[in-house]
């Protein structure tokens, strides 16, 4: 550590505040100290809205009940001051706002992710001349439009 410098003087750095993921996907939270300074002795919280569903605190970890074996922070990684929440096997409920917060002392950072569904839409477009329609495959699914109701 440099002279003069204290864990009070991090930054929480959110590199991507919109992280997008496909349902069943594992897709990791961005949030960094800057400078690069250790998280292993520092308060970590993840919020969903307004509930904890991740914290660090000591060395022990504390998830929310309906995200265990879910979330996770690289309790290695720690050392270098990332502490990107990890989420595994994404659901349709997981999207929306989370928040870091990284505590050391009285000094508190805190930063927002957006977790945003991409979309596993692929349309694939064939005119048919013959009948009119235009057909799109989602998937496995196929869905049927006719002319007249799309709206370009």
């Amino acid at each position: 550590m440099a002279a003069g410098y204290t864990y009070e003087d991090f930054k929480l750095v959110i590199h991507d505040p919109f992280v997008k993921c496909s349902l069943c996907d594992d897709v990791t939270l961005p949030c960094h100290l800057s400078p690069e300074t250790s998280a292993v002795a520092m308060e970590i919280r993840w919020f969903k809205g307004t509930d904890c569903i991740y914290l660090y605190k000591n060395g022990h970890v504390t998830v929310r009940e309906d995200y265990e074996g879910r979330v996770s922070v690289n309790t290695l990684e720690l050392q270098r001051g990332d502490a990107s929440l990890t989420l595994r096997v994404s659901r349709e409920e997981d999207k929306g706002l989370y928040t870091c917060q990284v505590i050391s002392g009285e000094h508190k950072e805190e930063g927002r992710v957006r977790l945003l569904p991409r979309s596993k839409l692929f349309l694939f477009l064939c005119y048919e001349e013959l009948s009119g329609v235009i057909h799109a495959a989602q998937t496995s699914i196929l869905y049927t439009y006719t002319l007249s109701r799309l709206l370009f």
